[in-house]
């Protein structure tokens, strides 16, 4: 639980600075920036990968996501489901190989999400912003060589970029943080363990 204060509190920190940076941005370079059309929500739908091209097959899932979009921060409810190999998150071992076997990880949570213009400061295009946000997050985790399923509470943390290339369509590539305090308790046996792990995320979001 230690380790999961220190990480919130990092990304947090972020936030903050993210937002005060660049709510001066926009009140200097009004006639550079253009602010994107009003909306009041946003969906999107994102597919779950392996950080490293060459290790793609050992991690794979969906994210959904819903956003009340709002300034200077917007909510939004997280679901999310993912495969990924138990040696690439978790140090469980036992009577099974770690680098074969999967876990089986499903997210709900809620959480804060800015959008911000840093990424103007290298990329000069109105269309183009970055994204940051935190989530608290409930996870469920299970694998076929576990007697039950672990559960506890986590954080995902994530940092990415958004193409608006229509006035209600737009794609987003994201990297994002996932670390969960994970356990289970039978008549014979506790077991606890920490999660984590870094996934890509590439998706479509529709704002209306």
């Amino acid at each position: 639980m230690k380790y999961l204060k220190i990480v919130s509190l990092l990304f947090i920190t972020s936030l903050t600075y993210s937002m005060t940076v660049s709510e001066n941005l926009l009140d200097e370079d009004l006639d550079t920036f253009e602010r994107m059309p009003t909306r009041d929500y946003e969906i999107d739908l994102a597919y779950l990968g392996s950080k490293s091209p060459l290790r793609f097959s050992r991690l794979n899932g969906f994210q959904l996501q819903y956003t009340f979009i709002s300034e200077p921060f917007s909510w939004l409810l997280h679901f999310s489901s993912q495969s990924i190999i138990i040696s690439e998150a978790t140090a469980l071992t036992g009577s099974f190989d770690a680098d074969d076997e999967f876990l089986s990880v499903t997210e709900v949570g809620v959480g804060l999400r800015k959008t911000s213009f840093l990424i103007n400061d290298f990329i000069s295009s109105k269309n183009i912003t970055d994204e940051l946000s935190a989530i608290g997050v409930y996870g469920l985790a299970s694998t076929d060589v576990l007697e039950d399923t672990l559960a506890g509470f986590g954080l995902v943390a994530s940092y990415g970029l958004k193409w608006q290339f229509s006035t209600n369509w737009s794609l987003k590539a994201k990297l994002s943080y996932h670390v969960h305090s994970l356990e289970y308790a039978t008549d014979t046996t506790d077991v606890e363990a920490t999660a984590s792990w870094i996934n890509t995320n590439l998706g479509i979001a529709l704002s209306f």
